[in-house]
């Protein structure tokens, strides 16, 4: 399932004002994001995930559950940031939303494998 697809999904029954309200987002950016026009920033991403109790592993790497069930989950936010931006000034915009997803985690395990300075040996 891509990125548009799982938007709706968390949607659901409410108008994309709705949503884009309980996201901190503009309706109309909002919209440019399930139309695949744009897409969505990490803090976006992450207003999703808080607002609707919803796992980011499923969000971003289509893992898992959909939903937290109450569960704390162990994503190193700075990595994925760092991922995305990557991802955002280095692959073509003619790119499929779902090829940006596994680019996306494929960058986030590179990094999160990778020795980060200052990090503890």
């Amino acid at each position: 399932m891509d990125l548009i697809d799982k938007l709706r999904m968390i949607r659901g029954r409410l108008s994309q004002a709705e949503f884009s309200s309980r996201i901190n987002a503009n309706q109309k950016t909002y919209s440019r994001y399930e139309r695949g026009v744009s897409q969505p920033t990490y803090d976006i991403l992450r207003n999703i995930c808080d607002s609707f109790e919803i796992s980011p592993e499923w969000l971003f790497f289509d893992a898992g559950c959909m939903h937290r069930a109450g569960k704390e989950y162990d994503l190193n936010e700075s990595i994925l940031s760092k991922a995305i931006l990557l991802s955002e000034v280095s692959l073509p915009p003619s790119i499929s939303p779902k090829e940006k997803a596994t680019i996306i985690r494929k960058m986030y395990e590179y990094l999160l494998n990778t020795d980060q300075p200052g990090s503890p040996e």
